[in-house]
């Protein structure tokens, strides 16, 4: 039988008690704000109460209730797999009024986040493999008639695009060509991610040590543990991060555990930083500072396009 045990302590100056509820769902403690004459219970002097000998209004002003019995939740479907996302946030604090005590500061944090997976991957089993390695036939791998057929259609699509693109004769194809390869997970994939901000680390991912704790903290935080023991979880970032992480893994190769060697995190780059560096490329080759005179070079066309832009402008319409 469920009981609501009502211990009166001689609280500092106070006539209050406190309810406590056992049920299957947990122990709910609150406050008691009133005098309650109550019969002497067990020997130490603890009133007792039991919900059979108590009415809807006596339990009302004892601000106590039986708790709802519930069923432990039943999942149809595992929770969505997600990715972890992190970046370096540098910014430069520049002080006004320097000194030897207080001058300018070059702050490098880290910004996470998580990255909700929209394809999931859970129908996948990976309880044992389909087929033992010394029964497997190579020429299974090499592409069939079917295969060679879905790839030839592939590659139309594909080829409709380069030509539209960069051949004048072709372009006022451009508003009809399959843009996007059609596949059983397009309409999902053409949504938008699902991301959900972590915060700000205070470290720098330049830093050795800095960037253990910060790998460390995300394989302890956010990389999930079943029945079978660690999970591991994709991690991602530039071409910078996702390298020296993947430098600290192999050097904590190791460890006695898979939590030791960081094997729950599988680093992967982004391509954020693509176009940027792209640009970066063309200014390093194309772009001199003093070419201007030189007809043909990136400062001179520069020059001339912003010239004929102004003067085009000045004109009236």
């Amino acid at each position: 039988m469920e009981h609501c045990i009502l211990t009166d302590k001689t609280t500092q100056g106070t006539s209050g008690g406190t309810i406590v509820t056992h049920g299957a769902t947990g122990t709910t403690t609150s406050t008691l704000q009133t005098d309650l004459q109550t019969d002497q219970g067990p020997p130490d002097g603890t009133p007792v109460f039991t919900f059979g000998s108590l009415t809807d209004e006596e339990m009302a002003h004892l601000g106590a209730a039986v708790l709802p019995v519930e069923a432990s939740p039943t999942c149809s479907t595992p929770p969505p797999t997600y990715a972890i996302i992190f970046d370096n946030l540098d910014f430069f604090v520049r002080t006004h009024h320097q000194s030897v005590v207080r001058g300018n500061k070059s702050l490098h944090w880290i910004h996470h986040l998580a990255v909700e997976d929209r394809v999931p991957s859970h129908y996948l089993s990976k309880d044992k493999p389909t087929q033992p390695i010394m029964e497997y036939d190579i020429g299974d791998s090499l592409p069939g008639p079917e295969t060679q057929a879905h790839m030839c259609r592939e590659h139309i699509v594909l080829g409709s695009r380069i030509l539209t693109q960069h051949l004048d004769a072709f372009k006022p194809f451009s508003r009809v060509v399959v843009r996007h390869i059609p596949h059983e997970f397009s309409k999902i994939m053409s949504e938008a991610s699902t991301h959900y901000p972590l915060g700000i680390l205070f470290k720098d991912e330049n830093k050795s040590g800095d960037l253990v704790d910060v790998l460390q903290h995300l394989q302890k935080e956010y990389a999930p543990k079943g029945p079978d023991g660690l999970e591991s979880i994709l991690v991602g970032g530039d071409w910078l991060t996702e390298g020296n992480s993947s430098n600290l893994q192999w050097s904590f190769a190791e460890g006695e555990s898979v939590e030791d060697r960081l094997e729950g995190l599988v680093f992967k780059f982004e391509d954020w930083h693509a176009i940027r560096n792209l640009f970066e490329i063309y200014h390093k080759v194309f772009f001199k500072e003093g070419s201007e005179r030189d007809h043909g070079t990136l400062l001179s066309n520069m020059n001339r396009l912003r010239t004929i832009l102004c003067a085009d402008e000045l004109q009236p319409p």
